[in-house]
């Protein structure tokens, strides 16, 4: 196999798992009952200690005052939660919840 048949193969195998992957966020935005927003909200702060609003709001391209709804939404739900930042107590940090990991653990809400 020559490089630009290599590079086919590659190509068309990041397509494949492109939309596989898509068909099962989708399906688990459906499942759960998540806004886009939502689950990218989710996605960003898979693996994070704490994201400040601000930094979220950017995150998902929309501003903060738009963020804050996003937000309350999923900590109403007990998917994120919200805490002063130890360097400045005016920064709310956000963070997934246990619930809030795996869509499996996650209760409808």
């Amino acid at each position: 196999m020559n490089r630009e048949e290599r590079i086919a193969e590659v190509l068309g195998l990041q397509h494949q798992l492109m939309r596989t992957s898509m068909r099962y966020h989708s399906r688990t935005m459906a499942y759960e009952g998540l806004t886009p927003a939502q689950f990218h909200l989710l996605v960003f702060l898979h693996g994070s200690e704490g994201v400040p609003t601000a930094e979220a709001a950017d995150a998902l391209g929309v501003k903060p005052n738009i963020a804050s709804g996003v937000v309350q939404r999923v900590v109403d739900r007990g998917w994120v939660s919200r805490h002063s930042s130890p360097d400045d107590g005016r920064v709310r940090l956000l963070s997934l919840t246990d619930a809030g990991v795996e869509p499996g653990q996650r209760g409808r809400g």
